[in-house]
């Protein structure tokens, strides 16, 4: 517990751009159950999406509302607030920009973290374009129809059975 709490203080410098998008208690948890920030970049994203997340026996019940493929990145504040018809999107989000954050952060490109501020910023935007009510489809309106005559396909010629 005291390392965790370690952690959390020396993770704006570890992992800077990873701690402006899920803070440093998540950031810490995640950097410690990789094995490290260099461990962490190598896991791809849809990976990250389940660091952190428990197998649990549901003998028999259903899955649908058990929330099993969620680890750490589902106790952070944002999922908590957000509609729950589209957690799984912010989550699949969240963890596509901490696995390009970590990256980032394995090779100091951005040691100041504003990568991170960059990505999170984009994951406000993107979020709150899905949510947003698309307009409403318009109906498209058909040609006007020729009222030609038109060529029937193979002429009009019948064999009779005799």
């Amino acid at each position: 517990m005291q390392l965790l709490l370690y952690l959390e203080a020396r993770m704006s410098k570890v992992a800077p751009n990873m701690c402006e998008i899920i803070g440093p208690k998540c950031t810490s948890l995640m950097v410690s159950a990789a094995g490290g920030i260099t461990e962490l970049s190598k896991i791809p994203a849809c990976n990250i999406l389940v660091i952190g997340s428990e197998k649990r026996a549901l003998n028999g019940l259903s899955a649908s509302n058990a929330g099993i493929h969620r680890g750490f990145l589902n106790d952070l504040e944002m999922v908590k607030q957000a509609p729950l018809s589209f957690q799984t999107q912010l989550l699949r989000i969240l963890s596509t920009k901490c696995a390009l954050a970590a990256r980032v952060d394995a090779f100091k490109t951005s040691p100041s973290g504003s990568y991170g501020i960059k990505l999170r910023e984009e994951i406000q935007e993107r979020f709150n374009k899905i949510q947003d009510p698309g307009q409403a489809r318009l109906t498209k309106v058909l040609p006007k129809p020729d009222d030609k005559p038109r060529k029937k396909r193979g002429g009009q010629k019948t064999k009779s059975m005799n």
